[in-house]
């Protein structure tokens, strides 16, 4: 027997609803792709492989020898796997990469996976998907969130916070992440920012209406002091809190997992307070910055120089050797 289903905003889902006021309940938030105006997927390369690395010093030297005209296109082709492809010619790239005298420059620390930051050199030339309209903001003082757009895992995991530029399988490997940097800097029209006149990438009307239910006065940088004034690092925070309060994933699981997360504004003081403190710890721990990790919780038990071979988890313990 069929199903009659109510076409409702703003999904218009094709499976009946277990929850129709919960939906209309989450439907009233607003989408995180509504308050950072500007984001886009991470950064994709593809070719990983070369053009991200553990060591600096290892991609300079790797890129010396991309540009040295003395070697020919076939020696990289071979030894590397640097075939042409879509939009991309192995010649073209080492042709634009020398003629670039500050390519060295570019070799900047990259958010590649959660907790696993390595360096990436960041150019056009090398990389088929760069993100020019949102990663040079990540390469000035900044803080960014990263989310899924939609998920399949069993549940909701994937926010992030970064302060480099980000590839696009840092926060969920099968659909993949979106970066949404706190501030926005100008640029030249490719990689590199200008002045630091950093602006706020917050949505105007969302921060007026925070403002008035609140009763705060709006300051364009860093924090404020939560008692007659709040900023874009407050509200960074706060949104932070949301995405990792454990009622708020239980509550709208099956609703997260479809499109853009979508938040609460609240106009009580003392919750914004509440949260915004929450949010900042939660997002320095994540930064690795917080003085919390000067004091381990854990302790490691093994050689002095251990391989990590097949992690697994039994025992309320973390195994990285390779059992039996």
């Amino acid at each position: 027997k069929g199903v009659e289903l109510a076409a409702t905003l703003p999904r218009y889902d094709f499976i009946p609803s277990s929850n129709i006021y919960l939906d209309r309940e989450y439907s009233g938030f607003v989408a995180v792709n509504k308050i950072f105006p500007v984001g886009s997927t991470g950064i994709q390369t593809s070719r990983d492989g070369y053009v991200v690395d553990f060591e600096k010093s290892i991609l300079q030297e790797r890129f010396d020898e991309f540009c040295d005209s003395r070697l020919s296109d076939e020696y990289f082709r071979t030894n590397f796997g640097l075939d042409d492809g879509r939009n991309w010619s192995l010649s073209d790239a080492r042709s634009k990469l020398l003629a670039d005298r500050e390519w060295k420059s570019m070799i900047v620390k990259c958010q590649f996976r959660p907790l696993d930051i390595r360096w990436m050199l960041y150019h056009s030339s090398v990389i088929n998907w760069p993100r020019p309209e949102v990663m040079p903001n990540m390469l000035r003082h900044n803080i960014s969130l990263i989310v899924p757009r939609n998920y399949q895992g069993d549940k909701f995991d994937s926010a992030l916070v970064s302060r480099f530029i980000t590839e696009v399988k840092t926060g969920e490997s099968t659909r993949g992440s979106y970066c949404y940097p706190l501030y926005l800097y100008s640029t030249d029209g490719l990689f590199r920012t200008k002045a630091n006149d950093a602006a706020p990438n917050i949505d105007e009307a969302l921060l007026a209406r925070l403002a008035k239910g609140l009763k705060l006065n709006f300051i364009t940088k860093g924090l404020g002091d939560l008692v007659s004034t709040f900023g874009p690092e407050d509200v960074f925070n706060y949104i932070y809190a949301c995405l990792y309060s454990p009622g708020y994933r239980e509550r709208y699981s099956n609703l997260i997992r479809n499109e853009f997360p979508r938040l609460p504004l609240t106009g009580n003081q003392e919750l914004f307070r509440a949260l915004t403190h929450l949010g900042s710890e939660l997002a320095a721990l994540h930064l690795l910055e917080s003085p919390k990790l000067d004091e381990p919780i854990t302790e490691f038990i093994g050689g002095k120089n251990p391989e990590v071979e097949k992690p697994s988890w039994s025992d309320n313990t973390v195994w990285v050797d390779r059992s039996e």
